[in-house]
């Protein structure tokens, strides 16, 4: 949890890290990792991403305690709060945002849809697993974004 948080925060220098997770149980693993490998310029937050603020379900598979969803409905759930990136960066007042990287079990839509002021600030990378990618992909169009599919091979 936070493996790519930490690779990143380590990478920056004087850049900053917001790191959101929702699951509390992940929220904790998260700020532990954080802590254990001294990252400061990390900023982690325990809320849920959406297109709207409120609170929504989050859905933890039994097997599998890294993989949460507001999408799918698989296992137990615990109510979360929501926001939109939007708002979180306005809290925290962050205009400018580099890379957004969105790992969310199917949620991708839905988060880009509340950071429509980001994508219209500046263009910002946004890198996500396709789940609902055809909505997904016209959103992020209607803003110019060009779409590249970035297909990780392993060895």
């Amino acid at each position: 949890i936070g493996k790519y948080t930490i690779m990143v925060a380590n990478q920056l220098g004087n850049g900053r890290v917001i790191s959101i997770e929702p699951s509390r149980e992940n929220y904790k693993r998260l700020l532990t990792n954080i802590k254990l490998n001294g990252c400061k310029n990390v900023t982690a937050i325990n809320v849920a991403c959406s297109n709207k603020g409120g609170t929504g379900r989050l859905y933890l598979r039994f097997n599998d305690p890294a993989w949460s969803s507001t999408e799918f409905k698989d296992g137990r759930f615990s109510v979360v709060r929501l926001k939109t990136l939007d708002r979180i960066l306005e809290e925290l007042k962050i205009k400018d945002v580099d890379i957004v990287k969105i790992d969310t079990e199917g949620s991708e839509e839905r988060i880009i849809k509340g950071m429509e002021k980001t994508l219209k600030r500046r263009k910002t990378v946004v890198i996500f697993e396709r789940w609902n990618s055809k909505s997904t992909y016209k959103t992020l169009e209607k803003y110019h974004y060009k779409l590249k599919n970035i297909d990780r091979k392993q060895p």
